[in-house]
């Protein structure tokens, strides 16, 4: 009942199993002027799981070039934290990887505005950083950062062969999971890697999202939400092997999955250790991701009637952080500005848009404690303690913050 006759999966081709289906949905970071609200591009965003490579994706995901484009409004450099995570994971590559090799070459696949790659331009370390947003992109190259403005496929990696030679380290930050042609994809990995180099990337984990029901890390831009079960599958066909995983709490709950050529390295006691851990929780079946898509609705009805009750007693309700993954969580549950005043964001390219698809305005980050709201949404969340900290002035006079995830609930009450 649940089989696609008409989808296959992208990994292997077999036949996928239909497991959300939130529904018409547009592009995640599309903040758009109100004269272009009739040009808005939308998609229905379902998602499936492979019986056979256990692979959680999406049935379908638009073209890269509306999504990644010159007004890609994501800038990783705004995060305090980020700058941080970014320092100490150069740190911790340079001495336990790369100080092994003479003038080693580093490649990070989306390297945004350069805020893991200056690390390298500051210590004088051969690095390129492949972006195909053209914004971000010339933010890095400002910052004397040697950045290629294309999509990493297999013709760059000819290129970069031939004039750079093999990567002995191949790094990404929240991006391989946005790439559909995942087979594509390895190949390249697998001819760029030096012997002895290692493909390092983390992105959003799938057992995260099931345990805590947070639907909102599926949009456009993630095409798969990975485990270790699927990697590993991926890694079998194309000669690599995972080394070693570290479950991080960035963006909600994330794995750094460590890649090398099978045989290369020890494999750490981890990797099998979170394997058993994601077999236990039922990641290798599809009942479990049934069970989340009844917790996806369960969050909706919450939600709706909780807002619908704070709209009922008069009580004004913002948001903070104009997030991609807000994006998701409001047409998904068809909350407008009738229930949300408005959301405040730091980023400068959002602020005085709309949301997008139920367009709600966006406002400076600056105005949020000028304004009086008796709650507000925090979309964030996986920067809770900085933005927490930041706003600390909030809840002196009775305002409140609501949280999302595994439910909607107030906080501070």
């Amino acid at each position: 009942m649940n089989s696609f006759l008409n989808y296959n999966c992208s990994c292997c081709n077999n036949n996928l199993v239909l497991i959300n289906n939130f529904g018409k949905m547009p592009l995640a970071n599309a903040f758009i002027d109100k004269k272009l609200f009739h040009k808005e591009h939308f998609f229905d965003l379902k998602t499936a799981f492979c019986e056979k490579c256990k692979l959680f994706q999406l049935v379908d995901q638009p073209k890269k070039e509306l999504m990644f484009n010159d007004q890609y409004p994501f800038y990783s450099s705004l995060s305090e934290g980020m700058k941080l995570h970014f320092t100490n994971l150069y740190k911790n590559i340079f001495k336990n990887h790369l100080s092994q090799f003479d003038d080693p070459l580093s490649l990070e696949i989306g390297c945004n505005d350069g805020i893991f790659l200056e690390n390298f331009k500051i210590n004088n370390l051969r690095h390129i950083g492949i972006e195909p947003s053209s914004n971000v992109a010339n933010i890095a190259k400002n910052k004397s950062i040697n950045v290629l403005n294309k999509f990493f496929n297999n013709e760059l990696t000819n290129y970069i062969i031939k004039n750079y030679g093999e990567a002995h380290l191949i790094y990404a930050a929240n991006v391989i999971c946005h790439i559909k042609d995942i087979n594509s994809l390895f190949s390249s990995v697998e001819k760029l890697l030096h012997k002895k180099g290692k493909f390092i990337f983390e992105d959003p984990y799938l057992g995260d999202v099931i345990k805590n029901n947070q639907f909102d890390q599926i949009y456009d831009e993630h095409v798969y939400l990975f485990s270790i079960i699927s990697i590993e599958n991926i890694c079998k066909r194309y000669n690599l092997e995972i080394v070693d995983c570290e479950k991080l709490l960035t963006h909600g709950g994330s794995m750094r999955y460590h890649i090398a050529r099978t045989g290369e390295y020890l494999v750490s006691e981890k990797v099998s250790k979170i394997k058993d851990e994601e077999i236990q929780l039922g990641l290798d079946k599809k009942d479990i991701y049934l069970k989340f898509d009844e917790n996806c609705k369960k969050f909706k009805n919450n939600f709706v009637n909780l807002l619908r009750d704070l709209s009922d007693k008069n009580q004004s309700v913002v948001g903070y952080a104009a997030t991609s993954k807000s994006t998701t969580i409001l047409n998904y549950c068809n909350i407008s500005s009738e229930y949300l005043n408005c959301i405040f964001d730091s980023t400068e390219d959002k602020q005085g848009k709309f949301s997008p698809g139920m367009h709600i305005p966006i406002r400076s980050d600056a105005d949020f404690t000028k304004i009086k709201s008796n709650y507000c949404i925090l979309f964030a969340y996986n920067h809770k303690k900085e933005i927490l900290e930041k706003e600390h002035k909030y809840s002196i006079n009775g305002s409140k913050w609501i949280e999302l995830f595994p439910l909607p609930k107030i906080i501070n009450d």
